[in-house]
């Protein structure tokens, strides 16, 4: 790991230090992403479907999180079940307090100027799958838009390779108080989220890391 010590650095590299790293911009990749975001735009469900099932293997569908949530009950044990239980109540007692509050100042005598903080209706979730699904990045992202009081939260995540949902996803989902997610990923389901498609509403909003494909499509 490398250590800097900050009064030793001069303000040049203080900045260097602080910066982002730069994004590595590819032509072809921009390219195949803005063909399936096009087409998802155009043609809605009828493509994401067809991307879908032609990259994953499966036909993307939505899964209620209850029943499969269960089966994750079965198989976790009691010390596992309660690190999920025990990671949700952490996060979602740090967002609440985190909630600004509301301001208002009389600027003038009759006249009071106030600042209100209102919820999205709608915000979509992108939880990344793969061999181990990261059920954190969802608590992570559901808990802070349960807190600030978001009206409809859409979730989607790529399929196990059976075309299926993973328990331990469902089991966070059902704990957050989300009925179900979609089993859909990559590029065609920003675009689903962005555009809506199908049962999938249109957000103002969209949360999660994802890989090179869901980047570019953000």
């Amino acid at each position: 790991m490398r250590r800097l010590v900050w009064s030793e650095l001069s303000e040049a590299d203080r900045q260097a230090a602080l910066s982002r790293p730069r994004g590595r911009s590819d032509p072809a990749l921009q390219q195949q992403v803005r063909a399936i975001v096009d087409d998802v735009a155009a043609r809605g469900w009828e493509a994401a479907a067809e991307i879908a099932e032609r990259l994953d293997g499966a036909v993307p569908q939505r899964v209620a999180t209850q029943p499969i949530a269960e089966e994750a009950r079965r198989t976790l044990d009691t010390e596992q079940l309660r690190a999920i239980e025990l990671a949700r109540k952490n996060i979602a007692a740090f967002h609440k307090s985190s909630l600004p509050a509301e301001h208002a100042v009389e600027t003038m005598p009759g006249l009071v100027v106030r600042k209100i903080w209102r919820p999205l209706d709608r915000v979509g979730l992108y939880v990344p799958g793969g061999r181990t699904p990261l059920f954190s990045t969802l608590l992570m992202l559901a808990i802070p838009a349960k807190a600030a009081g978001v009206g409809e939260i859409v979730v989607v995540t790529p399929p196990r390779r059976d075309g299926g949902l993973d328990p331990v996803l469902a089991l966070a989902a059902d704990i957050c108080g989300i009925a179900s997610i979609w089993t859909i990923g990559g590029a065609q389901a920003i675009a689903a989220l962005a555009f809506g498609a199908g049962g999938i509403a249109a957000v103002p909003k969209i949360c999660g890391p994802g890989n090179a494909w869901v980047a570019e499509a953000k």
